[in-house]
């Protein structure tokens, strides 16, 4: 009796496997039916163990070899990548309606409570009350009232500068520079990372979260099955909520909630929290429901993290940028220097047109976020005769994009002029996405910008050494080492820069 038990069960087994292998063989069928070329997908894990290990080169050797529209898979998930320009205007503008929400990858990422009802993270109704929230906290006299702090930063950037000796590597600078910058902004702390404080340990913590996120054999695990996947989104959650998981962010992120706290009863002050705060209060009587608390903490925590990365890695790619092409400096140190040689202001610094243009080469060359802008179809809809079925995710191979020979004469050169009088696709240029799911901070992140580069090339010429690695992490493009060295501008400079 027991060796049959034993032999129904071993049958048993045998069948359900033999199931699970034809249902998972299928679900990588998927492209196939439809018409769409792509790579073959590995049987555990589709293409995920590709993407996981550089989706910067694969997406752009995929281009290469399957042309604007091609199929991928994490774990069975499919992903529709494409690089053409038409289909990015149709579906994050034209008909944005059909393609609200983001494409939900990201497992472990969606399971952290930390960022609990992070705009990014969203979806539906719950995206369309957040982005209402937060947009007025980035109008025009929002960004003027936040200057002080962002020019705060910029003059200990200064102070740093004049510190260094012959080649050094700016990417920890321009890092803690952010740090701080956001932290003003943000939450309107003085965090103190670039003058070496205490708590300027928050930096490391940063790193340890970016080279923490999709990395490993866990991440790997849970989105390459995707039922296994949404299953432990669920126990992480919780788990992780409970302290009983242990995530890289937590020590941070409970120093920020307290902060969160404080901030509600203390004075008001110029920060986006404070105005999330503000908008959550004048909100609540509205018909639109106000921020809950996991809602408030979870966009404040979120738009920190985001600001600093986007930030920290824009500005190393622009040194790196400006130090190897001394004309394009020359030029653009001129126009600054013209239109704001005594004092940077709003309304000088928005006037300077080759500066917009340089940031926005560096921005196309080395958009932050490669592996972002996604979307999820909500109905059924047809492109170009191929109709696509509704829940298919969608991925604009951005880099892909920005680097692409149809849109850009020798797109691999740096050439700030092309902005000047571009006649281009607009969405061949998305380093920030597009339609009215684009970047909700993107102005708080060139505004910043530009006053750091204005301020820091009125000081110094800056020179790069070698060439710089792109370095893929979670869904970014960081740069590795980016050697520079700097040299003072004027007499005065050159005496405290001796000096120090």
């Amino acid at each position: 009796m027991t060796s049959m038990l034993t032999g129904y069960f071993v049958v048993l087994i045998a069948v359900l496997v033999a199931v699970l292998v034809k249902r998972r063989r299928d679900e990588l069928r998927y492209f196939k039916k439809l018409g769409i070329p792509g790579p073959e997908p590995n049987f555990f894990w589709g293409h995920y163990d590709k993407f996981q290990e550089n989706h910067i080169h694969w997406l752009e050797k995929w281009a290469e070899d399957y042309g604007d529209f091609y199929g991928i898979f994490l774990g069975t998930k499919p992903l529709l990548v494409s690089t053409d320009v038409e289909f990015a205007q149709y579906a994050l503008v034209m008909n944005f309606s059909n393609f609200v929400n983001r494409a939900p990858l990201l497992v472990l990422q969606m399971s952290n409570p930390n960022i609990e009802g992070f705009l990014s993270l969203v979806s539906g109704e719950k995206w369309k009350k957040l982005r209402s929230l937060m947009t007025p906290a980035f109008t025009t006299r929002n960004m003027k009232e936040m200057l002080p702090l962002i020019l705060r930063g910029a003059e200990d950037f200064i102070v740093n500068l004049k510190k260094q000796r012959g080649p050094f590597d700016i990417v920890p600078l321009v890092t803690s520079l952010s740090i701080d910058n956001m932290g003003r902004t943000v939450f309107g702390i003085d965090v103190g990372a670039q003058a070496q404080k205490e708590n300027s340990s928050i930096r490391d913590t940063i790193t340890k979260v970016a080279e923490s996120s999709m990395t490993g054999s866990l991440d790997l695990l849970v989105n390459s099955f995707s039922t296994l996947g949404y299953g432990f989104k669920g126990v992480f959650f919780y788990l992780s909520k409970l302290g009983i998981i242990k995530r890289p962010d937590d020590d941070l992120c409970a120093m920020l909630k307290n902060i969160i706290g404080s901030r509600k009863r203390a004075e008001k002050s110029n920060n986006l929290l404070q105005r999330l705060i503000d908008a959550s209060e004048d909100n609540s009587t509205s018909t639109t429901p106000a921020l809950s608390e996991g809602e408030l903490v979870g966009n404040s925590v979120g738009s920190y993290f985001v600001g600093v990365d986007t930030t920290s890695i824009l500005l190393s790619y622009l040194f790196f940028c400006l130090g190897q092409n001394q004309d394009v400096q020359d030029r653009l140190r001129e126009e600054i220097n013209r239109y704001a040689r005594d004092e940077l202001e709003y309304y000088t610094v928005s006037k300077l047109q080759y500066l917009d243009s340089v940031i926005n080469e560096v921005l196309r060359l080395y958009p932050p976020a490669t592996g972002f802008n996604t979307r999820q179809a909500a109905e059924e809809f047809k492109f170009r005769g191929t109709t696509f079925p509704a829940g298919l995710n969608i991925l604009f191979a951005v880099s892909s994009i920005q680097r692409d020979e149809r849109h850009w004469d020798e797109p691999l050169e740096f050439r700030p002029e092309r902005f000047e009088a571009r006649t281009n696709n607009r969405l061949a240029f998305q380093p920030f996405g597009d339609g009215p799911r684009n970047c909700v901070g993107m102005r708080l992140a060139l505004m910043s910008t530009k006053f750091v580069v204005a301020r820091a090339l009125q000081k110094f010429r800056f020179r790069s050494y070698g060439n710089v690695e792109r370095i893929p992490l979670t869904v970014l493009s960081k740069p590795g080492r980016v050697l520079v060295s700097v040299e003072p501008i004027n007499d005065d400079d050159l005496g405290a820069y001796r000096a120090v």
